[in-house]
C-alpha cells in the first residue's frame, strides 16, 4: 500500500496558535515555530520519521491475520497464536501461542519481508526502549521466536552486526 507521508509544518515567527491548531487537526504531525535552534529542529524532525516509520509497521485496520505470501505462516494478532505448515500445500498445521513481544516481532518481519532490522530498531519499536539502550533482550525474544517457529525457524535470518531479517522463501530442497 502506499505510504501516508510524514506532514512537518515549519512557520514563521508570525503564526499564531490558531495556526498551529488548524494545522495539526488537518493532519501534520508537528507545528515548528521559526525561529528554532538547529538541534531542536533535527531532533523534532528524526521524531517525526520514526513516528512515520511505527504508524507504517502496524497492521492496516480490519486487518484480522497476517499471512507469509507462501502461506506457511498464519498470525493472529488479536488472539496471539501463529499457525505454522510445513509447506504452502500442508492442510496440516501446528498452533504456537506467542508472548506480546514475540507477537511484535513476528508481525513486523511478516509485513516487510527481507528488510534487515536492527536491534536497536526493534527495541524502539517492538519494546518502545529510547535510542542507546544496549540489551540482550531482542536476541533471547529471536531466539525463543525460532523456535516456536519450527520447523519454519530458518526464515528468521541473523545478519552479523547489522540486525535480524525475515525471509519469505522456502528453503532448497533437499537432495
Amino acid at each position: 500500500g502506499a505510504l501516508a507521508p510524514a506532514i512537518l509544518i515549519l512557520s514563521s515567527s508570525e503564526s499564531t496558535p490558531d495556526d498551529a491548531a488548524r494545522a495539526l487537526k488537518q493532519g501534520a504531525w508537528d507545528f515548528i515555530r521559526k525561529p528554532i535552534v538547529d538541534t531542536v529542529f533535527l531532533a523534532r524532525f528524526k521524531w517525526t520519521l520514526k513516528r512515520r516509520l511505527w504508524t507504517e509497521m502496524k497492521p492496516s485496520q480490519g486487518e484480522t491475520t497476517i499471512e507469509s505470501h507462501d502461506n506457511c505462516l498464519t498470525l493472529d494478532p488479536e488472539r496471539r497464536l501463529l499457525e505454522i505448515r510445513s509447506g504452502p500445500n500442508d492442510k496440516q498445521s501446528i498452533v504456537a501461542h506467542l508472548t506480546p513481544k514475540e507477537l511484535g516481532l513476528l508481525s513486523l518481519f511478516l509485513q516487510r519481508p527481507g528488510r534487515i532490522f536492527s536491534k536497536q530498531l526493534l527495541l524502539e519499536i517492538v519494546w518502545g526502549y529510547a535510542a542507546g539502550i544496549k540489551s540482550r533482550t531482542v536476541d533471547r525474544h529471536i531466539e525463543n521466536l525460532r523456535i516456536k517457529l519450527r520447523p519454519q525457524q530458518y526464515r528468521i535470518e541473523t545478519h552479523y552486526g547489522l540486525g535480524y531479517s525475515f525471509t519469505d522463501n522456502l528453503p532448497p530442497k533437499q537432495v
